[in-house]
């Protein structure tokens, strides 16, 4: 095995990373000022204009064949909701530019041209599939809502594949990083104004809280721009999950100094921000979460990290007792009404003490009552999903989730549809798996990368038992991209340590 101190995509990042890059900055601010413009609320002259300059602003990155900063816009965008009837308008926009490339110039160069495994590329091919036939045959829609829905699915499909091709290095890895960690800081931002409303202007991109939810125990969730205090939760655990072990075992200290400290701060700040969520299930996630990178890293995860964390973990908590930054009482409240003393594994199954009871009881009926082979389709919005999950006359206590993903995409896809799904996420943790437990001892900032992925994963698909990701497409977007960027890091890490780039 060679060193990877010896090979050129392990060079030491300079230390004017966090100062670069002011272009792709300015490009974000404006992508996210121009997805509000893209609403109906305003006339038809200005939706286009913002289209247009959304797809100019994608295909100047293409054009300058730079796919890490076309990735990144593409996923801080998918952040916002703008433009879910139809796809999610980024998502819209950046594939129109893909699309104009390839007709102006042909190609796209530095692009990889063997991303997926046969398997995998099958596995979406026959998802896509399932898709069109749950939507032309499984429900009764209208021709032109199917039409979207098949639109919108393609899209999800088509930008995971296309991010797959894209070709890392060690220190690409770290830019994305880099923009992700300081964007997390203003998701932060939003949700801590939806709590205590410093500034009191509800702005498309910077929004409020929804007044009209009906919060459980008058307790605000904060939402963040995601529109989705439990997406927005774990998201949240997530970006711990994924940067943990690469903090506790000092590799990205040695990678970048400042950027350490920012991503530091930002897994404190990913605590308090799932405080501001007030929701328990990822909350109960993250010491598993944590308990998890320790025993995995092993003799790597240094004790000197870990006592200064827990030591400043300690000081933040007795200063906030004092000042009252944030209320931690809001589990306790929400969960009072849980019998801890006797709950079993078969309650928690049938969310009978989860606030689920009802919902996981229908959700079972219409497992049995769907199409086991295709289901009846995924639609892109609320309206579309209550109707194909939960009709009115069917359910009369206004849920509109069932908070799983196990027994939604059952009905949405049938068990084939179902297959595709999971295979695509297990076949991708299983390589990470595997080539983590080949390197588990070097001393890599990559591995450690595979080792955040693998237990953000694991964790995730965990947590899909009690919410659910394909509800929002912006999120299932999300999601997608993340994976995406698991799988291009797991074929880096080969290309360093094996130079066999392909999986």
């Amino acid at each position: 095995m060679q060193s990877p101190e010896t090979l050129p995509h392990n060079t030491q990042i300079n230390s004017g990373l966090l100062s670069s890059g002011w272009t792709l900055a300015i490009s974000v601010c404006v992508i996210i000022l121009l997805g509000s413009f893209t609403y109906s609320i305003y006339p038809v002259p200005v939706n286009l204009a913002a289209f247009l300059v959304l797809i100019g602003l994608f295909y100047f990155w293409l054009e300058r064949a730079d796919y890490i900063s076309f990735f990144i816009q593409l996923i801080i965008g998918n952040f916002f909701i703008f433009g879910a009837k139809y796809g999610g308008n980024y998502n819209i926009t950046a594939a129109l530019a893909i699309l104009l490339h390839y007709v102006a110039k042909g190609s796209l160069s530095n692009l990889g041209t063997t991303p997926l495994s046969k398997r995998l590329l099958g596995v979406l091919f026959f998802w896509w599939l399932i898709q069109v036939l749950s939507v032309v045959s499984g429900n009764d829609f209208t021709f032109l809502l199917k039409i979207n829905s098949i639109w919108s699915f393609s899209l999800l499909i088509y930008l995971f594949y296309f991010s797959s091709l894209v070709i890392l290095t060690e220190q690409k890895v770290l830019k994305i990083i880099q923009a992700l960690t300081l964007f997390f800081f203003y998701l932060f931002l939003v949700a801590l104004n939806q709590k205590y409303r410093f500034i009191s202007y509800d702005l498309p991109f910077f929004p409020l809280a929804d007044e009209s939810i009906d919060f459980d125990l008058d307790i605000v969730r904060s939402t963040s721009t995601l529109n989705n205090f439990e997406a927005y939760a774990e998201y949240c655990v997530s970006f711990i999950a994924i940067l943990f072990p690469s903090v506790i075992s000092g590799s990205l200290i040695k990678k970048n100094k400042t950027l350490y400290w920012l991503v530091l701060i930002a897994l404190m700040t990913g605590v308090l921000a799932l405080v501001l969520t007030a929701t328990r299930s990822s909350m109960l996630l993250l010491p598993f979460i944590i308990l998890a990178s320790i025993i995995m890293l092993g003799r790597r995860a240094r004790i000197h990290i870990l006592l200064k964390m827990s030591v400043g973990a300690v000081v933040l908590f007795i200063v906030n007792s004092f000042l009252n930054i944030v209320d931690f009482s809001v589990f306790i409240e929400r969960s009072n009404n849980i019998d801890f003393k006797h709950l079993t594994i078969d309650k928690m199954l049938s969310g009978e003490e989860m606030n689920r009871g009802s919902v996981f009881k229908y959700a079972w009926q219409q497992v049995y009552e769907a199409n086991p082979i295709i289901g009846r389709g995924y639609f892109s919005t609320p309206d579309e999903y209550r109707y194909t999950h939960f009709p009115i006359d069917n359910i009369g206590d206004g849920v509109a989730d069932y908070h799983n993903i196990f027994f939604s995409s059952y009905v949405l896809w049938g068990i084939i549809g179902v297959l595709c799904l999971f295979l695509l996420f297990l076949s991708i943790l299983y390589k990470g798996i595997k080539i983590y437990w080949k390197l588990r001892k070097e001393d890599s900032f990559l591995v450690d990368l595979i080792l955040g992925f693998t237990i953000m994963f694991f964790f995730f698909l965990v947590n899909q038992f009690k919410i659910q990701f394909i509800r929002d497409v912006n999120y299932f977007m999300i999601i997608l991209l993340l994976l995406s960027l698991f799988f291009n890091i797991i074929r880096l890490t080969k290309k360093v340590y094996f130079d066999r780039p392909t999986i």
